[in-house]
């Protein structure tokens, strides 16, 4: 997990990890992508969505809490046992990008090994935001996988 995230997850960081100019927002949403290519004009479209969502009153606050929940200073927490995870059932698809600064794709191969009906699809050249960085690799896998499923 991302020493930032984990940061952001202690109460007494949080008043100095604000996020509420557009700058800190593009300082975080810089960091993930993995490749800087691809049309700008998409870029900063979701660059503005996310400032957006980012703007709405409790926005950073609920960001805090969860980071909170999920993760700690010293990392992720495990909040579902493997027999927990054992037990979906529904058949699910993990999309990963394979330069991840978040969080690695080492979280989503545990977290496959103990799914069931689960499958890995990993993304060459991709960061944290694979929707954005592969949007049509991303959509032909979940088209497909909805087809199958």
């Amino acid at each position: 997990m991302n020493w930032l995230l984990r940061l952001a997850s202690v109460r007494m960081m949080q008043r100095f990890i604000r996020y509420d100019s557009r700058r800190d927002r593009a300082f975080f949403f810089d960091r993930f992508e993995a490749q800087r290519s691809g049309p700008s004009d998409e870029r900063e479209m979701w660059k503005e969505l996310h400032f957006r969502v980012g703007s709405r009153n409790g926005a950073v606050d609920s960001f805090h809490q969860g980071m909170g929940r999920f993760t700690g200073l010293f990392g992720q927490r495990d909040l579902l046992s493997e027999e927990a995870l054992a037990a979906i059932g529904a058949p699910t698809l993990f999309i990963w990008g394979d330069s991840d600064k978040i969080i690695p794709t080492r979280h989503s191969k545990k977290a496959v090994e103990s799914l069931p009906n689960a499958r890995l699809e990993i993304l060459e050249d991709c960061g944290h935001l694979v929707q954005l960085e592969a949007s049509h690799r991303v959509t032909q896998l979940m088209l497909d996988w909805f087809r199958v499923s």
